[in-house]
């Protein structure tokens, strides 16, 4: 689902400086720039020699429960979480659900790009950062995770 929501915001990003945006094109390349990013998250692994240690968020978390998921960042690196930040988060959330975008469809097919292949380029990065998998409807819109990463092995 990140993977079809970038290509789709390339498409938008793009459109007022420019004649055409072949969306078919963008899935690939899309493809091919977060598969790098991907691949650099892997070799760098949790010490890259940064100052802090490394949180990793995962979006199904941040969307399903945003509160608990920002409370987990604070407590990774030693912040209090105080109870005016989670008011903060649940306002924010009831007065934009969604980021204030509302339902998206997105489609493989409209980007070019064919699911079972794409899942199988990503699935390292999903096994190493244990990301579940996600399925699609009959109508080619992503949905939730149906499934754990491990269950993809």
């Amino acid at each position: 689902k990140v993977l079809l929501s970038q290509a789709q915001l390339t498409e938008v990003l793009r459109r007022p400086f420019t004649r055409h945006v072949d969306p078919l094109a963008l899935g690939p390349l899309e493809t091919r720039r977060w598969l790098d990013g991907a691949q650099r998250m892997m070799d760098a692994g949790d010490d890259a020699g940064f100052v802090e240690p490394v949180c990793h968020v995962h979006h199904i978390d941040l969307v399903s429960d945003p509160v608990s998921t920002v409370e987990g960042v604070y407590r990774h690196f030693g912040l209090p979480f105080e109870s005016r930040t989670a008011a903060a988060i649940d306002s924010y959330v009831a007065a934009k659900p969604k980021g204030g975008y509302g339902d998206h469809q997105y489609s493989f097919e409209t980007h070019g790009l064919d699911e079972a292949r794409e899942r199988s380029k990503f699935r390292p990065y999903m096994m190493r950062f244990g990301v579940a998998a996600e399925t699609t409807s009959s109508r080619g819109g992503a949905n939730m995770p149906m499934q754990s990463a491990r269950a993809l092995s």
